[in-house]
């Protein structure tokens, strides 16, 4: 049954007006903005010399005025409070329909709406009074000869249209063929992996199509799920996204509660998806990175929802984005969306006519743009975090692997891996019963996924950025009920605050374990011994915390710009199995003799009556 087409006297975009930051200054952050008017001026040449100019309406900048538009004190406090969770709870709720109420009544009756990623309780909102609206999202497949826009619709004429204009799938083959061809040829070392390794791609974690029931999903979400798929493997690789930090608790569930050794990758992932490679399933909670590689011919699971579908408004939209090719910017065909009259324009050879990057060229660097350069592979990080049962055998089998040097041991492999550009390390394995946990400068403390407070190693060390740092050493579960570690750190202070006479503290799981106090006229190069005993089910914590930090620029020492406290140039920790009844352990104080002076906790003393 044909759809009826409707007319329209205008256009007004918007985006997202609930992806807001209300902080306690006077300006409120309207995120979308930006997007709003790049979008206006991108499509202003084709639908703004029919229409007139594009109206942009989007919430107030100012915070009295966000506020009454809001319309709903509660949810502006929630706002003021944390702005992450008032998007991701509002994003596809039921949100009162007083909220924006006056934004809403500022638009035409006969206006299309051209809106940037509007969200769900947006387009209801729209749809209830009347409104017909194209949503765009840049489309997930970014490879192309220019980046694509996707489109949701609720007017079933103008989804007619859009079809018509989609971008043909025999240039998405053209050049799926393409990059699979160059890179089948250049055989890349950033994507060797072992054979049928399962490849987990990590998005920031607070993306919009991360939002389910009004909150952020996160891998530990899945873990049954994760488990499932996994099973049968020993390794996983994690590729974290580039405008991501590493999740420390991603890896730890994968290491810890899955059992996997992680191959933790940071670079372009590019590589991995477009080569030949014989992976194992592709996993991805609702990444972009999925659809793409997809295309590729791999084997793709979406845990939350693939992207392409996720977005679609039940009973609304379209269920699947459409794709859009270049005929978008064509005036004929906005003349007809405007006016009713057809559902498509003359066919073109060329999806892309209007040339390479004339959308992507608008935006900031992609990942993209090095595949087609002389050099299509930019520096890759390998992390290997170990898992409890990992010989050194098998690692050292992985470092070949993963560096493609020919058989040797783990330090020649990790030399070979730097020759193409990417730097191997292995992050010292968990502590067990008898064994030993070492660190030194070679395997890049502050890059560790369970490091946290230091800078970027140097020759010596780590300097801490600031006053405190914190390292987390895992345990392997196979060590009993509790373990007694001994163990030392060598470090020293910043000399610019030796005159304050410092002192360095040893927290061992958030208590107070061991520290020593600098003297005037000593050197600044100390060895901290402790001993303490600690649980078996969770990591051992060290914080590490001075007393004083200052700036070598302020205190005329050099350029360095940093606060800096102390620099971390080695540790190492023994254990034991210790199944006895408590974890006490008394706090050891340095530096006011040749002994330590040891502090009973309090339980300690309140058993002595003192």
């Amino acid at each position: 049954m044909a759809v009826m087409a409707r007319r329209y006297s205008s256009c007004t975009v918007v985006g997202d007006w609930f992806r807001c930051t209300a902080g306690a200054g006077e300006r409120i952050a309207v995120v979308q903005a930006g997007n709003v008017a790049w979008l206006s001026h991108l499509l202003a040449p084709a639908v703004g010399g029919r229409a007139g100019a594009l109206r942009q309406v989007m919430p107030s900048a100012r915070r009295e005025i966000f506020a009454r538009q809001l319309g709903d004190n509660a949810l502006f406090g929630q706002y003021v409070a944390n702005p992450e969770m008032a998007w991701a709870s509002s994003f596809d709720g039921d949100v009162p329909e007083h909220c924006f109420a006056e934004l809403y009544d500022t638009i035409d009756r006969d206006s299309l709406i051209l809106g940037f990623e509007i969200p769900p309780v947006m387009r209801r909102g729209l749809a209830m009074r009347g409104f017909d609206y194209l949503s765009f999202h840049n489309h997930p497949l970014r490879f192309l000869r220019d980046l694509p826009f996707g489109v949701y619709s609720n007017a079933g004429a103008a989804v007619a249209s859009l079809e018509a204009i989609a971008c043909n799938p025999k240039e998405i083959n053209r050049q799926v063929a393409r990059f699979a061809a160059r890179f089948a040829r250049l055989d890349p070392v950033q994507a060797r992996l072992p054979e049928g390794c399962p490849v987990l791609f990590g998005q920031t974690a607070r993306d919009a199509s991360l939002i389910t029931s009004g909150v952020f999903a996160g891998w530990e979400d899945y873990v049954e799920a994760l488990d499932d798929l996994l099973r049968n493997y020993t390794e996983v690789a994690f590729v974290r996204h580039p405008q991501a930090e590493w999740r420390n608790d991603v890896i730890e569930l994968l290491r810890s509660r899955l059992g996997k050794t992680v191959i933790a990758v940071s670079g372009n992932s590019y590589p991995l998806v477009m080569s030949g490679g014989s992976f194992g399933p592709m996993v991805t909670l609702s990444s972009s990175i999925g659809v793409e590689a997809r295309a590729f011919g791999h084997d793709v699971r979406f845990l939350l929802a693939d992207p392409c579908e996720k977005f679609s408004v039940r009973g609304l939209d379209n269920p699947s984005q459409i794709m859009l090719d270049h005929r978008l910017f064509e005036p004929d065909f906005w003349l007809q969306i405007m006016d009713g009259t057809g559902d498509g324009i003359a066919p073109r050879n060329e999806a892309f006519y209007l040339g390479d990057n004339f959308v992507r060229g608008t935006l900031e660097g992609w990942s993209f743009s090095a595949l087609n350069g002389d050099n299509p592979f930019s520096p890759m990080e390998k992390f290997v975090v170990p898992a409890a049962q990992a010989t050194g055998a098998q690692l050292d089998g992985l470092a070949n692997i993963l560096s493609g040097a020919s058989a040797g041991c783990r330090e020649r492999a990790i030399a070979e891996a730097r020759r193409s550009d990417i730097a191997l390390n292995f992050v010292p394995g968990p502590l067990v019963d008898g064994g030993t946990w070492r660190w030194d400068p070679q395997n890049c403390l502050a890059d560790l996924p369970l490091v946290s407070g230091f800078c970027a190693v140097e020759e010596d060390g780590a300097w801490s950025e600031g006053e405190q740092g914190t390292i987390e050493i895992p345990i392997s579960a196979d060590s009993g009920i509790q373990l007694r570690i001994e163990g030392a750190i060598n470090f020293s202070f910043f000399r610019g605050i030796l005159h304050e006479m410092p002192a360095f503290l040893l927290y061992v799981n958030e208590r107070p374990c061991s520290s020593i106090v600098h003297r005037m006229g000593d050197q600044p190069y100390y060895r901290l011994q402790f001993s303490a005993v600690v649980p078996v089910l969770a990591n051992c914590r060290f914080h590490v915390q001075c007393s004083h930090a200052a700036s070598p620029r302020e205190l005329n020492l050099g350029d360095d710009e940093r606060v800096l406290g102390f620099i971390i140039h080695g540790i190492e920790v023994s254990a034991r199995s210790d199944n006895g009844s408590g974890d006490d352990f008394p706090l050891r104080l340095w530096g006011f003799g040749s002994l330590p002076i040891e502090i009973p906790s309090t339980e300690e003393r309140d058993s002595d009556g003192r």
